[in-house]
C-alpha cells in the first residue's frame, strides 16, 4: 500500500471468516450457557424487582404506555424492555425463566452484533502491528477474530450476570452492537444507514438518553473521515428519520398524557441529577477501577492489550488514519472514548452502567490479538499481488510462509479461546450453576404468607404465591370482625424483592435520615410512599401493639432484642428467625 493512501476493502473470503459451522456452534454454545439453570434461583433485590412490578402491571391493567409501579407512574426510563418483560410474562405467568427470557435474547444478539462489526472490520486491517503493510492491504491471517471478540465479552462476569438479569440493558446493548455493525457496513452498503437507524430507535426506547454516546461516536467517526459527504445523503437522513418514527410516538404521547412533569423525571433527575449529582451511588472517581480489580482481573488484562494494541495501530498507521473511509483503530478508540469518558464523569457510578464500555474492550482486544497473527512478507521481496496471497493459502506459493503462517494463526486462536474459556469458568459458574440472588426473602416471603393465611381462625388470606385474596375478606377489613392482618415490614433495610414475593407494597421504616434520603430520592419510592423516617425510640413501640413481620439485617437486631437480647429469647414477645444473611422479626407465634 502507498503510505498516505486510503485502505481499500478486501471482500471476506474463507480464509479470513470462520466456517459457517464455526459459527453456528459458537452461538449455539453461547445460548446454551445463556440459558443454563436460568429458571432456577430467584431474582436480585435490585431494579429488576421494580421492572417486574411494572411489567406484571402492564399485563394486569392493560395499560402498555406508562411504567406503574404499586399505583405510582414513573417517568424515569423507556419502555421497551418491560415491553418485552411484560410480553414474556403474559405467556409464561411469570415464571423465573420466562422473566430472564428477554435479557438473555438481547444478550445473545448483543454478542451476534459484536461478531458481525468485527468480520466487518476485519478485511479492513493493515498486516501486523510489527510489519509494514503488505502492498495490497487488508488483513492476513486473522480468522478467527470475528468470534474472539464475543467470546470474550461472554466470558466477562458484568455481561453475562446481567445477561441474565430482567434488567434494561442487555436491551440497550443488542441495540448497540447491531447501530455500530450497520454504521460501518453503511460505508459500503449505503441502505445500511436504514438498519443503523431502527437500532438507534431501539436503543432510545431501551435507555434514552444514554444513545447519545454510540451517536456521538459515530458522529465524531463521520466527522474525522471521508465519510463526512454521507451527512448530506439520502440515506443517513433515512436512517433518522426511521429512528425517530421508532422513538418519538411514546415520548409525544407522555408528554401530552403527564405534560411537564414527564421531562422532569425523564431528563432532569434520571440524566441531569445522576450526571451531576452521586444519588444512591458510588461517589468514588476510582469506582470503575476497583469494581474491575475486584471482579474483572480479565477485562483490565483485555483492556491493556486492546488500547496498547490501537495505540501501535494508531502511530503506524497515523497518515491514513483520517483518510481512509473505515479506520477500525479511530472508530475503536471513539467508540471507547465516548462511553468511558462520559461515564467516568457523571457523578452517580453503579457497576452496570459500565457494561456499554465492555464491546468496544473486547472488539480491541480481539483486533490487537488478530494483529499479532498477521505475518508480513519477507524483507526485501516486493509484496505479492492479490492473486498470489491467494494462491497461498490454497496451498501455492512459498512454502516458507505458509506453514509458519498457519501455526501462528493456530497458536493465537487456541491461546485466544482459551483464555475466554478460563476467564468464563473463573467469572460466572456460580452464576451458571446457582442464579440464587434472594433466597432468604424467599424464604422469609414464605413464612410471612403462611402466617398471614394462618390469621383469624386459618381463614386463608393469601393464596401460596402470596397474591391477596378478594378484598372484602381481607383480614384487615374492619366489616369482617376479624383480628387484623399482621403488618410486614423491612427495618434499616432496603428490600423490595421480600414485598415483590408477597406481591405486597413496600413499606420501609428506618431511624436513619441518611438511608431514609437516600430511597426517598428515588421518585418511584417516594411517589408509592415506600419509606418512612420514625425515631428509634418510636421504631418498636409504633410496631409492636399489633402482629407484625420485620425482615432486618443481624446488626439491626439490637432494636428489637434489647443489648441483652432479652426480648427476642424463650420468654420474650419477639421471635427471630435467622437466614443467611437477613433476619425474620415477629410477634406472631
Amino acid at each position: 500500500m502507498i503510505e498516505g493512501t486510503p485502505r481499500p476493502f478486501l471482500p471476506a473470503t474463507g480464509h479470513r471468516v470462520p466456517s459457517l459451522l464455526a459459527s453456528a456452534l459458537f452461538f449455539l454454545i453461547a445460548a446454551l450457557l445463556l440459558c443454563a439453570f436460568a429458571w432456577e434461583g430467584s431474582p436480585l433485590n435490585h431494579d429488576e424487582i421494580t421492572y417486574l412490578t411494572m411489567a406484571r402491571h402492564m399485563v394486569e391493567s392493560g395499560n402498555w404506555l406508562d411504567l406503574n409501579y404499586h399505583g405510582a407512574v414513573v417517568h424515569q426510563r423507556p419502555p421497551l424492555a418491560i415491553w418485552l418483560l411484560a410480553a414474556a410474562g403474559s405467556i409464561d405467568g411469570f415464571s423465573l425463566f420466562a422473566t430472564r427470557l428477554p435479557s438473555i435474547a438481547m444478550a445473545w444478539l448483543a454478542l451476534l452484533g459484536l461478531y458481525l462489526l468485527m468480520r466487518e472490520l476485519a478485511p479492513r486491517s493493515p498486516a501486523p502491528l510489527t510489519a509494514a503493510s503488505p502492498g495490497g492491504g487488508g488483513w492476513e491471517g486473522a480468522s478467527h477474530l470475528p468470534l474472539l471478540a464475543p467470546a470474550f465479552l461472554l466470558a466477562s462476569a458484568l455481561f453475562y450476570f446481567n445477561a441474565r438479569r430482567p434488567m434494561t440493558d442487555m436491551t440497550f446493548l443488542a441495540g448497540f452492537s447491531i447501530f455500530s455493525y450497520s454504521y460501518v457496513l453503511a460505508s459500503r452498503r449505503p441502505w445500511a444507514w436504514v438498519a443503523a437507524g431502527l437500532a438507534a430507535g431501539w436503543m432510545l426506547m431501551s435507555k434514552g438518553a444514554v444513545t447519545l454516546l454510540p451517536l456521538a461516536a459515530v458522529g465524531a467517526d463521520l466527522l474525522l473521515s471521508p465519510r463526512r459527504r454521507e451527512l448530506v445523503g439520502g440515506w443517513l437522513w433515512s436512517g433518522a428519520a426511521i429512528a425517530a418514527l421508532v422513538a418519538l410516538p411514546w415520548h409525544v404521547a407522555q408528554s401530552v398524557r403527564h405534560g411537564s412533569a414527564f421531562w422532569s423525571e425523564y431528563i432532569g433527575f434520571n440524566v441531569l441529577q445522576r450526571a451531576s449529582s452521586s444519588l444512591f451511588a458510588e461517589p468514588d472517581p476510582l469506582f470503575y477501577l476497583r469494581e474491575l480489580w475486584d471482579n474483572e482481573k480479565g477485562t483490565l488484562l483485555l483492556a491493556a492489550v486492546g488500547l496498547s494494541g490501537l495505540a501501535a495501530g494508531l502511530w503506524r498507521d497515523r497518515r491514513t488514519v483520517f483518510a481512509s473511509p473505515v479506520c477500525p483503530e479511530r472508530f475503536l478508540v471513539l467508540l471507547l472514548a465516548c462511553t468511558a469518558i462520559p461515564l467516568q464523569i457523571a457523578s452517580t457510578r453503579i457497576s452496570h452502567y459500565f457494561l456499554p464500555v465492555l464491546p468496544g474492550i473486547m472488539a480491541a482486544a480481539a483486533w490487537t490479538i488478530g494483529r499479532w497473527g498477521c505475518v508480513q512478507p519477507p524483507e526485501r521481496i516486493p509484496a505479492p499481488p492479490p492473486s498470489f496471497r491467494t494462491g497461498l493459502h490454497e496451498g501455492a506459493g512459498p512454502a516458507s510462509l505458509a506453514p509458519h503462517q498457519d501455526r501462528r494463526k493456530r497458536l493465537l486462536a487456541v491461546a485466544g479461546f482459551g483464555l475466554a474459556a478460563a476467564l468464563f469458568l473463573g467469572n460466572n459458574l456460580p452464576h451458571l450453576l446457582n442464579p440464587d440472588y434472594s433466597p432468604d426473602q424467599i424464604r422469609f416471603a414464605r413464612i410471612v404468607a403462611k402466617g398471614i393465611a394462618s390469621t383469624a381462625n386459618g381463614s386463608p388470606r393469601l393464596d401460596p404465591s402470596g397474591s391477596p385474596d378478594n378484598a372484602n375478606d381481607r383480614p384487615d377489613n374492619p366489616t369482617t370482625g376479624d383480628p387484623p392482618a399482621p403488618r410486614v415490614v423491612s427495618v434499616n433495610h432496603y428490600d423490595l424483592a421480600f414485598f415483590h414475593f408477597l406481591d405486597m407494597p413496600p413499606e420501609m421504616l428506618t431511624d436513619s435520615e441518611r438511608f431514609f434520603a437516600i430511597v426517598d430520592t428515588e421518585p418511584l419510592l417516594h411517589r408509592s410512599h415506600a419509606a418512612r423516617l420514625v425515631p428509634r425510640n418510636r421504631l418498636v413501640p409504633e410496631l409492636a401493639p399489633g402482629p407484625f413481620y420485620a425482615i432486618t439485617e443481624p446488626a439491626h437486631l439490637l432494636l428489637f432484642c434489647g443489648s441483652d437480647g432479652a426480648r427476642c429469647g424463650r420468654n420474650g414477645p419477639f421471635r427471630v428467625v435467622k437466614g443467611d444473611y437477613l433476619v425474620l422479626v415477629t410477634n406472631c407465634r
